[in-house]
């Protein structure tokens, strides 16, 4: 295994953690104000809490993970997957 790695890997992984970290966070967003019952001022404060737990989380996990592919389909995947229960919620209200 090698430890350095070349700059397009880098990149890809800082790309992979700001893009796919912002579409998790926001899609997190989308389902928790769908699903949760609650004003939308009290929604919009508790999001403007909770919001940087998940690009954190999408940042770390980005150089953690063995490879940037690896990387940029797990964010995508759980971006995709939190805005489907979002739309899922959304069509069954």
């Amino acid at each position: 295994m090698r430890i350095y790695q070349s700059w397009t890997q880098v990149l890809s992984r800082v790309l992979a953690a700001g893009l796919g970290g912002y579409a998790a966070a926001w899609a997190l967003v989308f389902a928790l104000g769908v699903w949760l019952p609650l004003a939308r001022v009290s929604l919009w404060f508790l999001m403007g809490q909770i919001l940087p737990v998940p690009l954190l989380l999408a940042l770390l996990w980005a150089f953690a993970a063995s490879s940037a592919a690896r990387a940029w389909g797990w964010l995508l995947a759980l971006a995709a997957l939190l805005a489907g229960l979002g739309y899922l919620g959304k069509v069954l209200s």
